[in-house]
């Protein structure tokens, strides 16, 4: 759950807990891990969503049936993010100035399938304000309490230039809010936040508002189902970045890469024919195949299905050929191309 673009992450330090309240179902009554994402210009790197700094806890729903306080000092950053990126021993600690972020993940001991978190409670507390600021208001009130004995006159023009500045401001800050929701909004609809992919919707607006030639290009990674299993869910999501990346090395001026679910990315490419899209997707594959940058050593191989748009045709029914050739693809033993008929 993205809170605000990183850069203008929320300043939790002065917050004393986290109120939750989840349920779980699943194969297995694993614990859930808590990730609160923190952007710090020493830590963070442009284009590298992981590179934030990830404060996590591991929560069991089964041992909190009901609502309980979790105090935010429990976080800490998680060792394979400190271990991955190296970090200093004086960053090591806990950050929440620039929390940009809430995330949720299955714990490393869930058993295979289907998981169902329910949040019904998710806040955080603390003090309305810090004791330093209350007694400054404090004083201001008395003081222009006894000001206005004197000064009626002075206060009622002054409360009047204050109720016009109070409501500028308010609509300064309201235009600021919405801004930030629509670049919010904005980004969680056009890329896909863990690998910078165009995401699904953008995705299929573009094929919509596409009259012309076009060639698809369905890629899903084989076994990666064993990978998130033996390796852990971090692993696959840096399998599934590090994917983005080669295929992205691959792509000219114009290709569109969009993440489509889960493993399944597909491939737009407006004005190139079935041949282009076939000797494109090959590349491709051997560009996977043969990569030695896959985390932990995993090796790694995408299975790829090729269509072309015939004159005419919907374009529902060219990603459903594309779809249909992936199909084969991994059907003849995966790690390999096939066209649509």
């Amino acid at each position: 759950m993205t809170l605000a673009s990183p850069e203008l992450g929320i300043d939790l330090s002065d917050y004393d807990n986290l109120i939750l309240q989840l349920a779980g179902e699943g194969p297995s009554n694993a614990a859930w891990r808590i990730y609160l994402r923190n952007y710090h210009p020493d830590c963070s790197r442009d284009g590298d969503p992981v590179s934030h700094k990830v404060n996590a806890i591991l929560f069991d729903p089964g041992q909190y049936p009901g609502r309980v306080e979790v105090p935010l000092k429990l976080f800490t950053p998680a060792t394979w993010w400190l271990t991955d990126y190296d970090i200093p021993l004086m960053q090591q600690g806990q950050d929440l100035s620039r929390v940009f972020a809430i995330e949720l993940a299955t714990g490393s001991g869930a058993a295979p399938g289907h998981y169902r978190l329910k949040v019904e409670t998710l806040l955080f507390e603390g003090p309305w304000m810090p004791p330093s600021l209350f007694y400054r208001a404090l004083f201001i009130g008395w003081s222009l309490a006894v000001i206005s004995l004197l000064l009626m006159d002075y206060l009622g023009m002054r409360r009047r230039l204050v109720k016009m500045s109070r409501q500028a401001r308010q609509t300064m800050a309201r235009n600021r809010d919405l801004e930030l929701e629509y670049r919010m909004a904005s980004n969680q609809v056009r890329y896909d936040p863990l690998t910078g992919a165009l995401s699904r919707y953008e995705g299929e607006s573009r094929l919509v508002h596409h009259d012309g030639e076009m060639t698809l290009v369905f890629i899903d990674i084989d076994h990666f189902k064993q990978i998130n299993d033996s390796q852990g869910h971090p692993v696959g999501d840096e399998v599934l970045k590090c994917l983005v990346s080669e295929l992205l090395l691959q792509l000219e001026e114009g290709d569109m890469l969009c993440r489509w679910g889960g493993e399944e990315f597909v491939l737009l490419l407006p004005g190139r024919s079935l041949v282009w899209g076939q000797a494109l997707a090959e590349r491709l594959r051997l560009a996977v195949a043969g990569s030695r940058n896959w985390p932990n050593g995993v090796a790694v191989t995408a299975s790829f299905g090729v269509a072309s748009r015939q004159p005419g045709e919907p374009m529902s029914k060219t990603l459903q050929r594309a779809d249909m050739a992936l199909y084969r693809a991994k059907g003849a033993g995966r790690n390999r191309v096939e066209v649509a008929d």
